[in-house]
């Protein structure tokens, strides 16, 4: 996938991943699966969730009645990772390396968060012995490699907004929110659309050799919302977000009786419990958020900057706090440092990680 730096249409992407084995009827037991969950969990029972399982259901006999697709989807190698876009079903096709299909859960328990405004929706469909995530086609920007991308709509983004979508990547564990795979549409509202990597939880940063990984970096971090401190009415809408995730965790061991998701559930509780103890009132901004749950880290991130700069030129555009750190857990290995430049960097983690 190219990096874009105007309004695309993209999101809302078909997932497809290799099962090792796949019952006959697998479509229909899911569906039967989903019914008796909607039954199960009122927050399920409201009609934006039912109308996108109906228009999934319709668009799925369209997909199973095109022989040329399954064809295509037969021949390809399991390892291959590529797009099918299908224009007159308004969809695209992602062949996956992986055999799961962890967009359909993050677009579910955004209705138990209250913030399924934020998620793309996305249905799993069984085709030519391959299970798909279907989603449909949306309008908004995407980010670019150089950070940029969505300047036009980034300006309709709100304080809340932007705060409930933050925190709900934060609890969703979703781990993969950089460069090119965050919408924002004309609307202003943050769009997760590419969330196959989610429900992952490092809570703390993991140092291996000269390189570290950690579960919460988004790109948006270099967005103006990052520092913007929040007014008094801000402030009540965020809590009131944050004090109805007990609801959240109520609906959360229902539907793990029916969606068998492999959840760190300690982990995802500790990230709730770090939501909640944080003093969130006017004044404050999200930076102070990140300070809270990453003390030691987000004390270096000028520091970064000041390390990354030499090695990646101008590369990457302006390096924001997000670009920053997914340079340093991602991308150093697309470049070739110097002995002083991989010297500044170990002791970069050795400070503000180890």
């Amino acid at each position: 996938m190219s990096y874009i730096k105007k309004t695309t249409i993209f999101v809302s992407v078909i997932f497809v991943v290799h099962f090792t084995m796949l019952c006959a009827g697998w479509n229909e037991d899911f569906d039967t699966q989903t019914d008796k969950l909607t039954k199960a969990l009122p927050a399920l029972q409201n009609s934006h969730y039912k109308n996108f399982c109906k228009l999934f259901r319709e668009v799925r006999k369209k997909l199973l009645a095109d022989s040329s697709l399954a064809a295509e989807i037969r021949s390809m190698p399991l390892e291959v990772k590529r797009f099918i876009k299908i224009e007159s079903l308004n969809v695209i096709v992602k062949i996956r390396r992986r055999n799961e299909f962890h967009d359909l859960y993050p677009w579910e328990l955004s209705y138990f968060a209250g913030s399924s405004a934020y998620v793309v929706p996305a249905y799993p469909v069984e085709i030519a012995g391959r299970v798909c995530i279907v989603q449909f086609l949306e309008n908004f920007e995407i980010g670019s490699l150089r950070g940029g991308g969505h300047k036009h709509n980034l300006k309709k983004l709100s304080a809340k907004t932007y705060w409930k979508a933050m925190l709900q990547s934060y609890i969703f564990g979703m781990c993969d929110l950089a460069l090119s795979n965050i919408g924002v549409n004309s609307s202003g509202v943050i769009r997760y659309f590419d969330n196959e990597s989610s429900l992952i939880y490092f809570n703390d940063p993991s140092v291996n050799l000269n390189a570290f990984k950690m579960g919460f970096i988004n790109q948006a971090f270099n967005w103006p919302q990052f520092d913007r401190p929040i007014n008094k009415k801000t402030s009540k809408d965020i809590n009131d977000f944050i004090n109805n995730l007990s609801n959240f965790e109520k609906d959360l061991n229902v539907y793990l009786r029916y969606r068998f998701v492999p959840i760190d559930k300690a982990s995802l509780k500790e990230r709730l419990v770090k939501i909640r103890n944080f003093a969130l009132k006017p004044g404050v901004c999200f930076r102070n958020f990140y300070s809270w749950i990453q003390p030691k880290l987000s004390s270096g991130l000028n520091d970064l900057k000041r390390v990354l700069e030499p090695i990646v030129h101008n590369d990457l555009g302006a390096l924001g706090p997000g670009t920053s750190l997914i340079t340093i857990t991602r991308r150093l290995k697309y470049y070739i440092l110097t002995e002083e430049q991989q010297q500044s960097v170990n002791q970069w983690i050795q400070k503000y990680v180890e």
